[in-house]
């Protein structure tokens, strides 16, 4: 963290930091822990094309939830009422460091638990009355137009139920990015769900199936049924089944993709081994029947 960053979070916030170490260097973030007189933060700095009015919903979707879900991490607000400001066109954003290891998703409990606090997440949200996301900044990779899809992603069928089957499926607002890294675990419970810059409206039942997802495959992406229907299962009334779950996944895995792909053409890195294994991913579950 550099001089200039260290004075601005120190002026804003009115602390004083003593230490600071980068813990993480995503494809679109940095982020560093703080040691200050106020307690250890942690520091956001997200890209530049993400939008103010992004932002500000995004930090209201995360109070709301907070105010609710004790696992949510609220960003911590300036001595004006700010949740972020902009350094160097960045925006950066402190949050209440948790003491916590990424979820293992091969322990049954922490995996159980996970789900338990997807649903308790999903019931809080669903009092929000501040609507859809606002859109981002023109151009952003977000936003930009899909574009003609690789060979590997062409599924007409899959287009088809889709089409059909989404406008039945219940809304609200979801997490966006619901896996290992972004909760936290001790004694084989979440306490804490970070990274809510993905969040969005869209269908719940959609989320559920990722999560199901994330808790369910091996490192190769291999997809592993019995364990997805355990968390299915945990998360209670209103999970889709195995079957409903299995094309919801390949529809969120092929967005996803999409967005890597739009992120290369926005000179973003992306690691090109994984997409590849992205993308055998998708074609495997295509052939899965539950």
């Amino acid at each position: 963290m550099d001089d200039a960053l260290t004075r601005a979070i120190e002026g804003r916030f009115a602390l004083e930091i003593h230490a600071a170490k980068q813990i993480e260097q995503g494809d679109e973030a940095l982020v560093w822990r703080a040691d200050t007189d106020r307690g250890p933060i942690v520091a956001h700095v997200g890209p530049a094309w993400r939008s103010s009015e992004e932002l500000v919903w995004v930090h209201r979707v995360v109070q709301h939830a907070a105010a609710r879900v004790p696992q949510s991490i609220a960003p911590r607000r300036a001595g004006d009422g700010s949740t972020f400001f902009r350094h160097e066109g960045r925006p950066v954003t402190l949050f209440a460091f948790v003491e916590g290891e990424p979820l293992d998703p091969t322990l049954p409990a922490p995996r159980a638990h996970s789900a338990r606090v997807l649903a308790s997440l999903h019931a809080a949200m669903a009092g929000w009355a501040g609507g859809p996301r606002p859109a981002g900044v023109p151009g952003g990779p977000g936003r930009r137009g899909r574009g003609e899809d690789r060979p590997e992603l062409v599924d007409r069928e899959l287009d088809r139920w889709w089409a059909a089957t989404s406008p039945s499926l219940r809304a609200g607002v979801l997490h966006g990015d619901y896996y290992r890294r972004n909760l936290l675990c001790r004694r084989g419970k979440v306490v804490a769900v970070i990274d809510w810059h993905e969040a969005h409206v869209g269908p719940i039942a959609s989320e559920v199936a990722w999560a199901a997802w994330e808790m369910a495959h091996d490192d190769e992406l291999r997809f592993l049924p019995e364990r997805a229907a355990s968390f299915l299962g945990a998360y209670g009334p209103g999970a889709p089944s195995l079957a409903l779950a299995v094309p919801l996944i390949r529809v969120w895995l092929r967005e996803n993709i999409r967005y890597a792909l739009r992120l290369a053409s926005y000179e973003q890195p992306i690691e090109e081994g994984y997409l590849a294994t992205q993308l055998r991913a998708f074609v495997d579950l295509g052939l899965h029947t539950p």
